[in-house]
């Protein structure tokens, strides 16, 4: 019996190639299920990511205020008078430490952006056949395993012969979103929103996440605004404007 869960976590990591790959791909455009369970697995893997690397930040930090205190305090050591046991510096060190601790435990700087924690990303599973289909398969490998670069560039490719569908154009925007290609992305996903397709409330929500992550506060809430009630994104478009409060 296959363990469909190992077999995810190759595909997500690039283990997968050959005939193994094609079958997965294939049967990946076909099964609904499949898709959410690949999706689950990378929104876990990014957040996996982003723990350790808030673990090294925080160990990084506190080595950092560490050796800083150790170094102060060896310097006035050497320096107060025999018999002294504290001095204003010294007292002065402790209150900045204390005040550092508290921006380490609470501050955060490095705490996931809103941008990070709603961006999740659907999984790729294009199901148009044609000429260009090689382009299709690399684009949709390169973006189920994050190498946004490079599925911009077969989705480039594909969009020559069709660049009217709404489906491809969609995902460009995102590898453009997330490659910080902030201009080309919104261009995209405002002429999606100003269509009839069935991204047109993907584009409003991709648009508040693109100003988002500039930091465009006003706009994003002009975006998420928009998104009517009802459609699939509603309900995560009030959840993030109340953050965004």
């Amino acid at each position: 019996m296959e363990n469909i869960d190992i077999i995810i976590e190759q595909y997500i990591s690039g283990e997968l190639s050959g005939q193994e790959l094609r079958d997965f791909e294939q049967r990946l455009q076909q099964d609904k299920g499949l898709q959410k369970e690949v999706s689950l697995h990378k929104t876990a893997e990014a957040h996996l990511r982003q723990h350790f690397r808030n673990r090294e930040k925080e160990e990084a930090l506190a080595a950092q205020l560490q050796s800083i205190s150790s170094e102060f305090f060896r310097e006035e050591k050497k320096s107060e008078p025999k018999g002294r046991i504290v001095t204003l510096r010294r007292t002065i060190a402790l209150a900045i430490a204390a005040a550092a601790a508290v921006i380490l435990l609470v501050w955060a700087p490095w705490q996931s952006s809103l941008y990070e924690r709603y961006a999740t990303h659907p999984v790729a599973a294009f199901t148009q056949m044609s000429s260009s289909a090689d382009n299709l398969s690399q684009a949709e490998h390169a973006f189920n395993t994050g190498d946004y670069a490079a599925a911009a560039t077969a989705l480039e490719s594909y969009l020559q012969n069709k660049p009217d569908n709404a489906e491809a154009r969609y995902f460009l925007g995102i590898c453009y979103l997330e490659t910080s290609q902030y201009g080309r992305a919104e261009s995209i996903f405002r002429e999606l929103s100003d269509g009839d397709s069935a991204y047109k409330n993907e584009g409003l929500w991709y648009l508040a996440l693109a100003t988002l992550r500039q930091d465009d506060r006003d706009r994003a809430r002009k975006y998420l605004l928009q998104i009517p009630e009802g459609s699939d994104r509603y309900g995560q478009a009030r959840e993030l404007l109340g953050k965004m409060e």
